[in-house]
């Protein structure tokens, strides 16, 4: 009668565990390819096995593409990757048929970790009552591919937005709803470096974690354990005693603050709809074109650049409805599904999308009509070809907005109106009615015109705040956050009910607007 819900297994994926080699993972695969193409002909024709003679004559032919003397068929690739997402999402299904049979009526839930993408974390959410996730924010500076200036600053209080990113994320594949199952709450003992969080900064990430809408802010671990291999994790208590640590101290601050301040109000819609597909994650560590092409860095950037103009964003996955949003952002979907093809049509604000989007096609073909392929009537443009450009290499872009193509631009063809240029004139972004184009991996300064602007087409209010700040609306409550080392004073108007109205470094406050 105690038990409220249960969390199958702990953080899929961490530790590299998606991704496995054996002769079981061979003799599975075999079986999810017959199912998937009922015969090799099909086979060899969606793999474009042709290509270097490699055509297969049973299925039993299939090996495992890891052990080839150069690299292996990329289609191969994304679908021994897609096989082992439906492994993970199957094995999850089987836990939660077992505990809904055996324990009806409690919620079920799992932990995931931060920046891992080897699976469809959706699919495995279409299992879930809630989602939940590791918050480890500290740690997770060190795993990102933040530049060495960008891991110095904020090595003690983390960046400000890998939390906020997770938790927006987390609350989409939750359906609405998310815990963070494991928060940090001091120094960890898994990363490169584990400093102590500054003083102030655990007491912020729950606050945040609560502004961000979690329903449950729980602390990995109780009391720190004085042996074996997490004995340097810090814990709610010393290791030993039944003493708080300087962590623990913070969470009762919050535990108290909470019964001052009240029930909070419920989540909302955000004003923006982030597109998230886990797919691109794969296809493009398959195929990067250039070594630091990276999926999940361009979401981040693109997640950061809009929170730096103090919105709120929404995960959505690629086949979700996009109705309702005044503006969505489509960072990169290398695959567009018919659904996720249905769903921008039917957008009915301003959708931007970025450089990759509809780049191949279910097989990992490139599209007959070339990219972006399915979206080519609703961009109005053809992409001819695509260059990868090394660190210190950038094109200039000018017109609406102004900055640096880095990493990846497009040479793009276009009947759409052009509103920036590289420097050779060809088309950076596009309009054709709601819809932008960006066709480049955009440096700060140009992703964050970029996005300011289709906020203006939007009509979606911004207020632009210093990169050390993050603002988040909860119902009608405004929650401001410090992660710099300046004070920041609050919007004029602004009574907070929480904090003061100078926001002090590592400090938070909530108003009513």
């Amino acid at each position: 009668p105690g038990i409220v819900g249960w969390q199958t297994d702990n953080e899929y994926g961490c530790h590299d565990t998606t991704l496995s080699w054996g002769p079981e993972d061979l003799k599975s695969f075999k079986r999810w390819l017959r199912l998937r193409y009922q015969s090799t002909d099909q086979l060899n024709e969606a793999w474009g096995s042709v290509f270097w003679s490699m055509e297969l004559a049973s299925f039993d032919d299939v090996a495992l593409p890891n052990l080839t003397v150069t690299e292996p068929n990329p289609a191969t690739r994304l679908d021994f990757w897609r096989f082992h997402s439906d492994q993970v999402a199957a094995y999850d299904q089987m836990q939660c048929e077992i505990i809904r049979k055996h324990s009806p009526g409690r919620w079920i839930t799992h932990n995931f970790m931060g920046f891992v993408s080897d699976f469809d974390h959706f699919k495995v959410g279409d299992n879930l009552d809630l989602a939940s996730w590791d918050s480890y924010p500290i740690g997770f500076v060190e795993k990102f591919p933040f530049t060495e200036d960008e891991r110095t600053r904020w090595a003690e209080t983390s960046h400000p937005d890998i939390a906020p990113y997770h938790h927006d994320l987390y609350r989409a594949v939750g359906k609405g709803r998310f815990w963070v199952m494991e928060q940090q709450p001091g120094p960890v003992n898994w990363a490169p470096w584990n400093p102590v969080p500054k003083p102030g900064m655990v007491r912020l990430w729950t606050w945040e974690a609560l502004a961000h809408g979690a329903d449950v802010v729980s602390y990995f671990r109780w009391r720190q354990a004085p042996f074996a291999q997490e004995q340097m994790h810090a814990g709610l208590n010393l290791p030993g005693l039944d003493e708080w640590s300087p962590g623990g101290k913070e969470a009762m601050q919050v535990s108290e603050e909470l019964a001052v301040l009240g029930a909070l109000p419920e989540t909302s819609q955000a004003p923006v709809a982030l597109v998230f597909d886990y797919q691109s994650y794969w296809s493009t560590m398959i195929q990067p074109q250039g070594k630091d092409f990276r999926y999940e860095e361009l979401c981040f950037r693109w997640y950061e650049a809009l929170r730096h103009l103090g919105l709120n964003v929404d995960f959505v996955r690629p086949s979700a409805s996009l109705e309702g949003y005044p503006l969505v952002v489509v960072p990169c979907m290398t695959e567009v599904t018919e659904a996720a093809q249905v769903a921008l049509d039917k957008a009915n604000g301003v959708v931007v999308i970025g450089a990759r989007t509809g780049s191949r096609d279910r097989n990992f073909r490139i599209p007959e009509n070339l990219p972006p392929g399915p979206l080519g009537t609703l961009t109005g443009n053809r992409v001819i070809q695509v260059s990868s450009m090394r660190p210190r290499l950038s094109d200039g872009v000018s017109g609406a907005v102004s900055g640096h193509a880095i990493r990846w631009r497009e040479y793009v063809e276009t009947s759409a109106s052009v509103l920036a240029t590289f420097d050779n004139g060809d088309p950076a972004l596009t309009e054709k009615d709601n819809v932008l184009y960006l066709a480049c991996w955009a440096d700060a300064g140009l992703l964050a015109e970029v996005l300011e602007l289709a906020t203006k087409k939007a009509g979606v209010a911004t207020l632009r705040v210093p990169d050390f700040i993050r603002i988040r609306r909860r119902g009608d409550l405004v929650f401001a956050f410090n992660y710099g080392t300046e004070d920041y004073t609050l919007p004029e108007g602004a009574v907070p009910v929480l904090g003061e109205m100078v926001l002090k470094p590592q400090a938070i406050a909530a108003w009513r607007g």
